[in-house]
């Protein structure tokens, strides 16, 4: 009750109570506090929106292209100058620095050349993994990352900074283009449920679900397992890309320098390479009808259908007792091979 009056009451020259003052002095702090957070939320999202844009150029082929010689003196950097910015052919860089004859990033001829250099370069990102021809992704889910790499290509996974959040976005996005209905006749004639696609790419992707992701996204994959092959081929214009696992490791590695991120001189050769590695992976690896397992059953296999596959991957068709093995015995060390 004493509050309630106090609150009614005036003071002695009419003005409002105390009481009321300070609501009133609440609802403007209030206010302002709102506007400030509108103001930083909108400058945050104004900020994301830029560091998307710059992103977006840091990974476009000119960026690359324009940063593949340009080489920054550590001096000029600790001057607080751009002096020591030059743009020079590598190849020259390299052989001015074997004979001694290159010059200094500031003086004239004869000088030696400075070895506190950071080289900016896109062959960090390309044709160095290009040289072992195949990358192994760090995160758990390596299949997943492979198949990443080879839809968006190495340079959009190497610059990557949050792999989770990339890895969740991605996922749902398929989910959601799946729900729309997105090729929904591709993967009705490969027998491909919607429910059991959604639910399988929202985990650790097997390779069934590679390959429905693989004919959703139009994307050609070679899929090699210990002594098994799996043909992924959707498109044949497009380039095939390799994908095999690492028995030691329990890990997916990927072919590169084909593809997003291969240029034309480099793609036909890489391109050469990788019918070559098929062509022998062919003749000596077993040929997957299915991904869900490596054989038939037993009785669709003659005894000499399985002599074949055994000399085909030099398993012995004599067993202990130095006699000829079952058909049963056959079909068991086949299984074991593969």
């Amino acid at each position: 009750d004493n509050l309630s009056s106090l609150k009614k009451s005036k003071d002695i020259n009419g003005n409002n109570s105390v009481a009321s003052s300070l609501n009133s002095i609440v609802k403007k702090q209030f206010i302002n506090m709102t506007d400030q957070y509108n103001l930083y939320a909108s400058a945050i999202t104004e900020m994301e929106e830029k560091i998307k844009a710059l992103k977006s150029i840091m990974l476009s082929d000119t960026f690359l292209k324009n940063c593949q010689h340009m080489e920054l003196s550590c001096d000029a950097i600790s001057r607080g100058s751009l002096g020591g910015l030059e743009r020079k052919n590598k190849k020259k860089i390299f052989s001015d620095s074997n004979d001694g004859s290159g010059s200094g990033s500031g003086g004239g001829g004869g000088g030696e050349e400075p070895t506190n250099k950071i080289i900016f370069s896109s062959q960090h990102t390309v044709e160095n993994v290009a040289r072992d021809e195949y990358f192994t992704p760090k995160q758990s889910d390596s299949l997943f990352w492979c198949f990443y790499i080879l839809y968006n290509g190495y340079n959009s996974y190497e610059y990557e900074t949050n792999y989770f959040t990339a890895e969740q976005q991605f996922k749902v996005q398929t989910v959601e283009k799946v729900k729309r209905g997105d090729n929904k006749q591709i993967l009705k004639d490969n027998k491909i449920s919607k429910k059991c696609f959604e639910s399988g790419v929202m985990g650790n992707i097997t390779p069934k679900i590679l390959h429905a992701l693989c004919l959703f996204y139009g994307v050609n994959v070679f899929y090699v397992h210990k002594n098994t092959y799996y043909d992924m081929t959707i498109n044949a214009e497009k380039p095939t890309n390799i994908i095999r696992y690492n028995a030691e490791t329990h890990n997916y590695s990927v072919s590169v320098g084909v593809g997003v991120d291969a240029g034309m001189s480099n793609q036909s050769n890489t391109s050469l390479k990788v019918c070559e590695y098929i062509d022998k992976i062919k003749e000596s690896h077993w040929k997957l009808e299915t991904l869900d397992k490596p054989l038939r059953a037993i009785t669709s296999y003659s005894m000499v259908e399985l002599v074949n596959i055994c000399n085909k991957f030099d398993i012995s068709i004599i067993n202990e007792s130095n006699k000829k093995k079952t058909k049963a015995d056959l079909y068991s060390s086949i299984l074991q091979k593969l």
